[in-house]
């Protein structure tokens, strides 16, 4: 499955900007020309994040021309939620 892989991708490089702390919303900008199927990618992001820091993470995707998948924005818990934002985190 073509969304498990991107998941995989995705999960990785967020733990790795949050770190241990908790994660409450992602965004990621995902080229059309993955054709991904949405709901997919969060399913196996969701499976991938149990028992993480990620677990219940909104995951929204954003679908732009091309091919890359960039992390656009990692929202953390928190009062104000911090955002850390990281133009060109791609998902390799």
């Amino acid at each position: 499955m073509h969304e498990m892989g991107l998941a995989q991708g995705i999960f990785s490089t967020v733990v790795d900007m949050a770190g241990e702390r908790p994660v409450t919303r992602i965004v990621v900008r995902v080229g059309q020309d993955q054709r991904i199927a949405s709901d997919s990618l969060e399913f196996s992001f969701q499976l991938l994040a149990e028992g993480t820091p990620c677990e219940g993470a909104a995951l929204q995707c954003i679908v732009v021309p091309g091919v890359n998948v960039l992390i656009a924005e990692v929202e953390l818990g928190g009062e104000p939620p911090p955002v850390l934002r990281r133009p060109g985190a791609e998902v390799v």
